[in-house]
């Protein structure tokens, strides 16, 4: 999709890098040997309290099969500015029965393309894309997409973190 681009960084968006930072944090395991080398956190890792601040942005989605995630979590904010709370619907039905302005296919395969280079890579990615209703085009996403694991080792659940970027208007 060429509507999504994977700066480094968003130096306005300090969320993201606050976010980045506290999954290379949890991501670094000590070996018996007393080395540390990275690894995909545990998603019984992540504390609540650590991420309190963060979690009215937040979405966690579940691997529940080829192209298709299970959202376990969809934060209050997201809810103000993309419509109804879609915890608990799989990615494949995120609008039955939802009335929204939401250009559905796009959404959809743009949530797709992301999850899966995030399970590709196994390492956070940090991206930016229009806002798909049709009246604020305008509007910007701004979001990091954190790979997790249960147990096996395997990107297991993707936590992102999505912000609203409005520009000011030219005057």
């Amino acid at each position: 999709m060429d509507d999504i681009t994977y700066p480094s960084e968003i130096p306005e968006q300090p969320e993201i890098q606050e976010l980045k930072d506290y999954w290379y944090t949890l991501s670094q395991k000590m070996e018996p040997t007393g080395k540390q080398s990275p690894s995909l956190p545990l998603r019984s890792d992540i504390s609540p309290l650590d991420l309190k601040k963060y979690l009215p942005d937040i979405t966690i989605l579940e691997i529940t099969g080829e192209n298709d995630f299970l959202i376990r979590l969809f934060g209050t904010n997201l809810s103000d500015w993309l419509g109804p709370d879609r915890t608990g619907r799989r990615l494949s039905n995120i609008t039955n029965g939802i009335k929204t302005t939401l250009e559905y296919n796009k959404a959809q395969m743009r949530w797709l393309t992301i999850m899966n280079k995030v399970m590709q890579k196994k390492k956070p990615l940090i991206w930016t894309g229009s806002r798909f209703d049709a009246s604020r085009q305008h509007h910007q996403i701004r979001a990091i997409s954190l790979p997790l694991t249960q147990n096996s080792g395997d990107v297991e659940q993707i936590l992102t973190a999505l912000y609203l970027y409005i520009p000011p208007r030219a005057s």
